[in-house]
């Protein structure tokens, strides 16, 4: 995880490897569920077709966040550590609680 081995992470929390292992497989189960069929990007099926539409709609013009890289994990994780800290704005927040009541 980031680069980290279990075992080193196992230190990190104070907890044995296979609390590490549960841990991470049920953290994918829940990105899984949550981002089933809203997020190519953390899907990892291609092109962020979500993010291309949106960008569209509302021209920003910001492209394909997933251009000048190879689209592999590494890669994919780094386009969404360099964006949680983007603060988002009103109509994202009201977007992400909609979606949150389907």
């Amino acid at each position: 995880m980031n680069g980290l081995s279990n075992r080193e992470v196992a230190h990190a929390l104070q907890i044995d490897e296979a609390q590490v292992k549960n841990r991470a497989q049920e953290a994918r189960r829940k990105l899984r569920e949550h981002f089933a069929d809203t997020c190519a990007l953390a899907e990892q099926r291609g092109v962020c077709h979500q993010c291309l539409e949106l960008d569209g709609f509302f021209e920003a013009n910001a492209g394909d966040p997933l251009s000048g890289g190879d689209g592999g994990l590494p890669h994919r994780l780094r386009v969404i550590r360099d964006n949680e800290s983007v603060a988002t704005g009103p109509w994202t927040q009201m977007l992400e609680s909609l979606l949150s009541e389907l």
